[in-house]
């Protein structure tokens, strides 16, 4: 017996647990036993079913997948699976004020990191940048590696449920269009994100250091880092723009603060993307954000990085175009990615199309 076994047989327990199907009682049939043994998994019950309303969330029976893998060097290690089934803490808590957070600069934090089952220590570095969502420390481990150390902002609001839901999912699966989730850690009471440091900065900085920078290829970067989140994640970004996409090295765009709408409980209008926002936010004082927002949050961003500013719109809500010798022009606005950005600034949500569409077209 090793511990792969024990993982395997772990995950058969929590499909018991919430179906009240015996796996005992499937081992009899050799059909069924012969469906298993050739790496057929059992089929996740429908979002209405008994077993989801008891808890099978994705996290769940993703990790349950990942234990009934054939191989066992393929299963995940005990820790991961700890970590998967660690039950959150109370929904919501008032987060203690960042004040004394400022007096992190110069010490030292433990970090749960996700690359390796072992913590990992972390000093944090100054100046803070501050944003919406957090206050951004430069830090650096103990290897060397610099890190960003996120703290989340002072008198938020902060969903613990959807913290958990959203960390454990940036940390099992990764994009090369979608920031990094490295380790999380606590500090006076706030919730701490560490993700590698990304040195241009933000979309709208690297583009007034890099006017000639292809902009084009950095909204493709941006349409599949999005539709990974909402794909593979299941997660709705909340807050796509300028601020929230940093930019690498080669360069290529990532998308940050994935999920922190959803975090960070705001009202409506602060916690939506800054410039213009989807008609469906107006006069809502909460409301939850959607795919089809982020579409047209995206498509929005199109078209201010492409002209250089923010979009102008119709009185009928409909994106008004730049004009045919506008430098937006040159950059790549030609028919085609016009015609995409109005489908996705469609005042309908209904009749926006999702980012996989948005991606086939483009």
């Amino acid at each position: 017996m090793t511990t792969a076994t024990d993982v395997y047989a772990f995950a058969w327990l929590v499909f018991h647990t919430y179906t009240d199907i015996d796996p005992q009682e499937l081992a009899r049939n050799p059909d069924i036993m012969r469906l298993i043994a050739s790496g057929v998994k059992p089929n996740r019950p429908g979002p209405e079913t008994l077993p989801s309303l008891r808890g099978l969330d994705d996290i769940i029976w993703n990790m349950c997948l990942r234990c009934w893998e054939i191989s066992p060097i393929a299963r995940p290690p005990i820790t991961e699976v700890i970590h998967a089934f660690d039950p959150p803490r109370a929904c919501s808590v008032e987060v203690s004020s960042c004040e004394a957070v400022d007096a992190i600069v110069g010490s030292r934090i433990t970090v749960d990191s996700s690359n390796a089952q072992e913590e990992v220590n972390v000093v944090v570095e100054g100046p803070a940048t501050v944003g919406k969502y957090s206050r951004t420390y430069r830090g650096q481990q103990s290897d060397g590696q610099v890190v960003a150390v996120k703290v989340l902002p002072a008198s938020a609001t902060i969903n613990k449920h959807a913290l958990h839901q959203t960390t454990t999912k940036l940390q099992q699966m990764q994009h090369p269009n979608v920031l990094p989730l490295w380790g999380t850690a606590e500090i006076a009471s706030s919730p701490v994100l560490v993700s590698p440091w990304v040195e241009n900065g933000n979309l709208k900085e690297y583009l007034a250091k890099n006017p000639e920078a292809n902009r084009l290829s950095l909204m493709l970067d941006i349409l599949s880092g999005l539709t990974f989140i909402h794909e593979k994640l299941g997660i709705v970004h909340g807050a796509v723009a300028s601020d929230n996409v940093l930019i690498s090295e080669k360069p290529t765009a990532v998308l940050a603060d994935v999920g922190m709408p959803a975090v960070i409980d705001m009202p409506t209008e602060d916690n939506a993307p800054d410039g213009p926002k989807p008609p469906e936010l107006s006069g809502t004082p909460r409301c939850s954000p959607t795919r089809a927002m982020d579409v047209w949050s995206y498509g929005a961003l199109v078209l201010e990085t492409l002209t250089g500013r923010l979009p102008a719109f119709s009185a009928l809500g409909r994106p008004v175009h730049p004009g045919p010798q506008s430098d937006a022009v040159k950059r790549g606005l030609d028919e085609r990615v016009w015609d995409i950005c109005e489908k996705c600034l469609d005042p309908d949500p209904s009749l926006r199309p999702d980012a996989r569409t948005v991606m086939e077209h483009i």
